[in-house]
């Protein structure tokens, strides 16, 4: 027993080369066969070796000592060289990743094209490809601190480029000016978001004061500069997001609304989920103290959950408990016939094992007599 463990492969290769997809294992057999990347005729010969195992790589074969039979035929089992050949392997797919991956990112891709062209003072496929990447970037409708941190390495790019190729002319305060508003927006959204995150991840308690990043000074900073918040959706909707759970201001509610009612399309899938969950919080909140008006507030945010399909998350099925939450805020709103219709629509895409049941106690609480499945 003692000798199969000392003879078992060990490592960081195998590992990742389990986690490789299908597409992603045969595309590193091309990405070793390269001789652009490997120059090796042992590690193509290891890679063949590794696709008869693929993806288990727990045969009764696969063992050290056979391994290196194959590979270095006649020649007596060495520990060393046989760990120095899979430590080559190992960095040879280390590479296939980030090569694949910077292959996949449109974006980055371009970036280190137009660095290259700058350096070469390439100046007619500079000013083609730059207007290609800005293209590309606007084409995105999802203006996040990723899209302004996106802007800003173009022009910070743009920026350089010029000065090169103008021999070294000083750029107006204004045209400087323009990359850094790009980064200081990127730089605005993510701190939000990160303050954002820190509330969310204290269970929502409305009204709460948590020691959050640098909020006091984005805080002023936004006051002054109101055009700023105005224009800016993501500022916006971090911002009111963390001030409706510290003032408990029904302003700040009306506020999100407005975002989910103009401008969702215009927000990524999680934050589209995110700002519903937010206000739809609110809303319990207020029911739960008092406020009544806020049933009518609360099943418009579900009705609107439904059409915008955001309702399943990462699931194929609809969660028992958001149905159920559907049903009573229907009824709590007078509802009566739309709960109907969303009980017999939406039923079969509850969980087997409650969807009867669902089905039976939703209709049993609405004043309807009709209860045929």
């Amino acid at each position: 027993m003692e000798s199969d463990n000392k003879n078992m492969i060990k490592g960081k290769l195998i590992p990742l080369l389990r986690a490789f997809s299908k597409e992603e294992f045969k595309s590193f057999g091309d990405f070793v066969s390269s001789p652009y990347f490997n120059k090796e005729r042992v590690l193509i010969d290891l890679y063949r070796i590794l696709k008869q195992d693929y993806p288990g790589f727990s045969s009764k074969g696969f063992e050290k000592e056979a391994i290196y039979e194959l590979l270095f035929p006649g020649k007596k089992y060495n520990d060393s060289i046989f760990r120095n050949t899979f430590s080559k392997m190992l960095r040879l797919s280390e590479k296939f990743l980030y090569v694949n991956h910077l292959g996949n990112d449109n974006f980055h891709r371009r970036l280190f094209l137009l660095e290259e062209f700058k350096l070469k003072k390439q100046e007619g496929l500079f000013v083609k490809h730059k207007a290609e990447a800005d293209r590309f970037t606007e084409s995105n409708l999802i203006k996040n601190e990723d899209y302004f941190l996106k802007k800003y390495l173009l022009e910070n790019l743009n920026d350089e480029f010029r000065k090169i190729t103008k021999n070294f002319m000083v750029l107006t305060n204004k045209e400087e000016a323009g990359s850094f508003e790009y980064l200081s927006n990127s730089f605005l959204i993510s701190i939000l978001k990160a303050n954002a995150s820190i509330i969310n991840s204290n269970k929502n308690f409305f009204g709460e004061q948590l020691n959050l990043i640098l909020f006091d000074e984005i805080e002023s900073y936004l006051l002054k500069n109101p055009d700023l918040l105005a224009s800016n959706l993501y500022l916006r909707y971090y911002y009111y997001s963390i001030k409706i759970f510290q003032s408990n201001d029904d302003k700040y509610f009306f506020e999100l609304r407005d975002i989910i009612n103009n401008e969702i399309e215009s927000l990524g899938i999680v934050d589209r989920k995110n700002i519903l969950t937010t206000l739809t919080n609110y809303s319990y909140y207020r029911i739960n103290n008092g406020e009544l008006k806020f049933v009518d507030e609360q099943f418009k945010l579900y009705k609107l959950n439904i059409e915008k399909k955001l309702y399943k998350g990462d699931r194929d099925f609809l969660s028992h408990i958001f149905f159920m939450n559907v049903v009573t805020t229907g009824l709590d709103a007078g509802e009566f016939e739309w709960v109907e219709d969303f009980i017999r629509q939406y039923n079969s895409e509850l969980k087997n094992e409650h969807r009867e049941n669902m089905f039976n106690f939703s209709f049993s609480l609405a004043p309807s007599q009709e209860k045929e499945l």
